[in-house]
């Protein structure tokens, strides 16, 4: 028993010696279980041969030891009831019952709550020892987390894009990053430690001026705990360049037992400062040229609004620098007339447009308006506007224009001069024959129809030089377009070999155009290709109905001359271009004036070697074509005598009309101005001699005109029968006589039969 004693003392021991091993940390349950199983053998087996009944308090040992020494053993409460149990058996084999029973039972109840309470204990002291070991175990975590996280904040703090300097509450420097070093070009044993008053960092603010001790960030931090947010401040490095950075810095907490920490970071900006720096000089410089220049220059932003206002703005509009940044564009810039795009560039600006500025006392000036759009990638952020005062350029190119047109006039007088004295010898001639024989009716009557035939065409010359001399608007018939176009080109081409064919297509519509204008057009266009031909070849003419744009006459007059070169093509419709020595550059200037006011269009095509192709649009008209033939013998009905006023200041013009009207067989009446045939139209108003027509002249010199005295004798009498009568037939009064009260125009000069027309239009006219 006592060898068994001593070796479980003796594994015990060993157990204990080496329980750091891991094999004996991982079979020390098991080793302690075979020991108080030794033991408990041991004790019973020693009862059950003593019989010994003492023996049995050895079960308060085992029992109590296996309660402290297993406490997590899932056997333990197995090993206690076997204990138990065997005990009770032996006892009852070899002593017997119940002699020793208070005894046994004494020893087994202080066995069991021994175990019991030694379980327990040891089971708490176990789960606290492993709160502790965990609570041991976090702290090391936690202690390598703050390691790292150091680690990591010392690795980003060094690594940092940005200058960082951490001072204390004594303001000394305990910490910089490798950037501080670079920006400042210091070494961290040149810093750390040194407080506030003692480090070698001079500051300066923007304007490069030295900051104060106690404004420096630091010391502001510290006396009022606000932090510095994006103040820009410089440092001169060694060499005497400044460097520039956006300074921020803040107070730091870093624990409760520690002070208050000082963090200031900083970014180089010295290359924006430089940036800025160089674009404020430029925009200075920039500012002080615009300033200067005459012309207007003004900026708007997205919105419109003005950002930019130079000088010669405000001697333009009137307003100062100070009054218009900031406003609207067009609160500032106002023009009295529409602005005209006179030039569409190909630079990619924006049109050079024309107008009046009004300026703000109310005095106008002419401008020339440039503008160019601002813009940042695709986005547009702004305008520059440009204006230019053209007032005088304008009233010198008028006065240039007025000596060249009146040089013009003076060539087309001259020629036209030339042309009228041919037709007034022809017209003497034929006049100084039919007197001749005015006793042979038929000769004499021969002679008279050639002098009227040169009347007609000194009558087209004068329509062409008043549509040359007013380019007022057109006196619109529906007439043929085919009679006209022929009619154009035999006066045209007069006395020329030029061959012409015709292709003309059948139906054509009647075009509502001024006939004479647009034969002068045509005629125009007919002469400038038998210059290029040289009066030899041929000229083709065509004349369709327009498919697009429907409503409208096509008109194609092609050659097959030189053609005219591309340079010359683009300026052959400005007024005053002549390739002709001889030429007056108005002729194609005035074609093309013409066919535009009839709200048509006019193009040109040429092929250098192959010819000219001109082609016109004029639009169709809604009636039908006047037929000149029948207009020479109305059939229509015509009214009797009727009591017609004439109104005319020339004398001998007065006296024919009379007369033709009384050779018409009506009763006239003559008056030489607008009071006079005012005043005879009221005095035979309400008589038997009222007046069924007036015939008034539209133009008096130096007195009231035939559109005044119409307006005040309508106000008498709403009814009244008028006819407007001028040789100013291409006035704008003429083309819109229906809206000025006339029912008739009678275009100067005018033969009987348009007289004998007119009278009868005018009443049917009134009679509708």
């Amino acid at each position: 028993m006592t060898t068994v004693a001593a070796a479980s003392v003796l594994l015990g021991m060993i157990l204990w010696l080496r329980a750091d091993h891991p094999l004996v940390a991982r079979h020390a349950e098991e080793a302690l279980l075979l020991i108080l199983l030794v033991v408990a053998g041991n004790s019973l087996t020693h009862l059950y041969f003593s019989a010994d009944i003492k023996q049995t308090t050895n079960v308060i040992f085992v029992l109590a030891i296996a309660g402290y020494v297993l406490p997590g053993n899932r056997y333990f409460w197995t090993l206690v009831g076997s204990t138990m149990a065997g005990w009770t058996w032996i006892i009852s084999v070899s002593v017997g019952w119940p002699e020793e029973a208070i005894h046994f039972a004494f020893a087994l109840v202080m066995g069991g709550l021994f175990a019991f309470f030694l379980h327990v204990l040891r089971r708490n002291q176990l789960a606290q020892l492993e709160d502790l070991e965990s609570t041991i175990e976090q702290l090391n975590e936690s202690e390598k987390q703050v390691k790292a996280s150091q680690s990591l904040v010392q690795k980003v703090l060094e690594n940092v894009p940005a200058g960082i300097i951490v001072r204390g509450q004594d303001t000394r420097i305990q910490f910089i990053n490798n950037e501080v070093m670079r920006i400042l070009g210091v070494e961290e044993e040149d810093l750390i430690g040194l407080p506030s008053d003692q480090d070698p960092l001079v500051l300066y603010g923007y304007d490069e001026k030295l900051v104060p001790k106690n404004q420096l960030p630091v010391n502001r931090i510290l006396r009022t705990g606000e932090p510095v947010v994006n103040e820009i401040l410089g440092a001169k490095r060694d060499n005497g360049e400044f460097v520039w950075a956006l300074v921020n810095g803040f107070l730091v907490s870093p624990g409760a037992d520690e002070g208050d920490l000082i963090m200031v970071s900083f970014i180089d900006i010295s290359e924006r400062i430089k940036v800025e720096r160089q674009l404020r000089e430029s925009e200075d410089r920039a500012n002080t040229i615009l300033k200067s220049v005459a012309e207007g220059v003004i900026s708007v932003d997205h919105r419109n609004r003005i950002t930019l206002f130079n000088t010669g703005a405000e001697m333009l509009t009137g307003f100062t620098e100070h009054a218009a940044l900031g406003q609207p564009f067009d609160d500032i810039v106002q023009f009295s007339e529409t602005v005209e795009e006179i030039s569409v560039p190909l630079d990619g600006t924006m049109p050079v447009r024309q107008g009046i500025l009004r300026h703000r006392d109310g005095e106008e000036a002419a401008v020339e308006l440039f503008s160019s759009d601002i813009h940042a990638g695709e986005l547009l952020v702004g305008r520059v506007f440009t204006f230019r005062d053209v007032s005088e350029q304008l009233r010198i190119e008028q006065e240039r224009a007025t000596v060249d047109k009146m040089s013009s006039v003076g060539l087309l007088a001259g020629g036209i001069a030339h042309d009228f004295n041919n037709l007034l010898t022809a017209i003497y001639g034929n006049v100084s024959l039919a007197e001749g024989v005015i006793d042979q009716p038929e000769k004499a009557r021969e002679f008279l129809r050639n002098a009227d035939e040169s009347i007609k065409q000194a009558t087209h010359l004068t329509k062409q030089l008043l549509t040359f001399a007013t380019g007022s608007d057109p006196v619109r018939d529906v007439v043929s377009v085919e009679e006209m176009v022929r009619e154009a080109t035999r006066f045209a081409l007069s006395g020329s070999s030029i061959a012409v064919t015709f292709d003309i297509a059948e139906h054509l519509p009647g075009i509502e155009v001024d006939a004479g204008q647009v034969q002068q057009a045509i005629g125009n266009i007919i002469l400038n290709a038998k210059q290029a031909l040289n009066d030899q070849g041929q000229i083709r003419i065509r004349i369709s109905e327009a498919a697009e744009p429907s409503g409208y006459v096509n008109i194609s007059i092609a050659d097959d001359g030189p053609g005219i070169e591309p340079d010359v093509l683009q300026r052959i419709f400005d007024p005053y271009f002549t390739t002709k020595s001889t030429g007056t550059g108005l002729g194609l200037a005035t074609t093309h004036s013409i066919i535009v006011k009839h709200g048509g269009s006019l193009n040109v095509e040429s092929t250098m070697g192959k010819g000219t192709t001109f082609t016109l649009l004029i639009p169709a008209g809604k009636g039908e074509a006047v037929n000149q033939a029948a207009d020479d013998h109305d059939s229509r009905a015509q009214p009797g005598a009727l009591n017609v006023l004439v109104m005319d200041d020339e004398e001998v013009v007065l006296q024919t009309v009379t007369r033709l009207l009384e050779h018409l067989g009506h009763r006239a009446t003559g008056t030489r101005d607008g009071e006079a045939v005012i005043a005879e139209y009221a005095r035979c108003q309400d008589s038997d001699r009222s007046y069924d027509l007036v015939i008034m002249d539209l133009t008096v010199a130096g007195g009231m005109g035939g559109m005044e005295a119409a307006s005040e004798i309508l106000k008498e009498d709403p009814d009244a029968r008028l006819i407007v009568s001028s040789g100013y037939s291409a006035g704008a009064e003429m083309a819109r006589y229906e809206e000025l009260g006339f029912c008739g125009r009678l275009e100067k000069p005018f033969r009987a039969a348009e007289l004998k027309k007119a009278i009868a239009a005018a009443l049917v006219s009134t009679a509708g």
